[in-house]
């Protein structure tokens, strides 16, 4: 299972976690939160910054 927080994104205030089997599914996930919660469209950068924090959930 992989795991990203969106605090690791940079976002001090917020407790959104993400988990899914795949690393596709995680950001699939993460890039649906930053639109409806932070009204954020995610960028190419951003996107490679989420892969590089995305961890197995245990790790």
């Amino acid at each position: 299972m992989k795991i990203l927080k969106c605090v690791d994104m940079g976002n001090a205030d917020c407790s959104a976690v993400f988990n899914a089997e795949t690393v596709d599914d995680v950001l699939k996930q993460a890039e649906a939160h930053a639109k409806s919660a932070h009204n954020v469209v995610t960028t190419p950068e951003m996107v490679e910054k989420a892969k590089s924090l995305i961890k197995d959930e245990g790790a």
